[in-house]
């Protein structure tokens, strides 16, 4: 004869195992809400207080003037960048405790026109502009005068000397008998109300014109300079030199 039996019993799951199924559930999507990323923190958290099998949550954060433990977000200014901050997540489940970290990067502030402007200025240095010339007191060509800058400014300029060096910066260099010419360019930067005024004193080196070329070319071409080797252009007994281009680039030609 046979028959059967049945017992009913109770598993009993541990509190440990459960902590850590709440552990590998709360991965950063849930706690994004309206953010993209966790490196891209703008916005307010949600910050779950208990976990998909029952564990309650607790936060803490290493920053909370940024990030308060229930979510709260504060961007920090502009001039502070952006922050790294760590939450840190507490899941018990009775006597059992687990900690899992979350690092965030809360980006900083939109810039103020004020803030706007001072780094723009801050950003037009010397190399900005100089497009290949070697300094500022050795201007020879055209320099990059940028109407814009970053974070939306707007520069305008001004020269003390537009037929040398034009507010677009397209360079006009001084003649020989001119000589060299100190010019100074003013950069006038501004977003909304802000304003700022950056300054460059530049020097523009002067160039032969051509008539200027071939008489210093002239007076450079000498007697002495063709002998050569020889003493008297009466007594030529060796190879003169004759130059076919000057010093100052004029071509010369020779004729017997």
């Amino acid at each position: 004869m046979k028959g059967s039996k049945t017992f009913d019993i109770i598993v009993i799951v541990r509190d440990s195992d459960i902590a850590a199924a709440d552990r590998d559930w709360l991965i950063g999507e849930l706690l994004l809400k309206n953010n993209t990323a966790l490196d891209c923190i703008i916005g307010d958290l949600l910050l779950p207080l208990e976990g998909d099998y029952g564990s309650e949550i607790s936060w803490a954060s290493d920053n909370e003037a940024l990030v308060k433990p229930t979510g709260k977000v504060t961007r920090p200014a502009y001039t502070n960048g952006d922050q790294e901050v760590t939450l840190t997540a507490t899941i018990r489940r009775y006597t059992a405790e687990i900690h899992k970290e979350f690092e965030l990067t809360v980006k900083a502030s939109e810039a103020t026109d004020g803030e706007a402007v001072y780094a723009a200025y801050s950003w037009l240095t010397d190399i900005i502009i100089l497009n290949g010339n070697s300094s500022l007191g050795s201007i020879t060509k055209n320099l990059i005068l940028p109407a814009e800058g970053p974070e939306g400014t707007n520069i305008l300029w001004k020269s003390t000397n537009e037929n040398i060096a034009a507010p677009d910066g397209r360079i006009k260099r001084p003649g020989i008998e001119e000589g060299s010419q100190p010019v100074t360019l003013t950069a006038e930067i501004s977003r909304g109300s802000a304003k700022l005024e950056r300054r460059f004193d530049i020097w523009v080196l002067a160039e032969a014109t051509d008539a200027e070329a071939a008489a210093l070319d002239h007076k450079w071409l000498t007697e002495k300079l063709i002998l050569d080797q020889n003493t008297d252009k009466n007594s030529v007994t060796g190879s003169l030199k004759l130059h076919t281009l000057g010093p100052m680039g004029s071509a010369i030609n020779w004729t017997s």
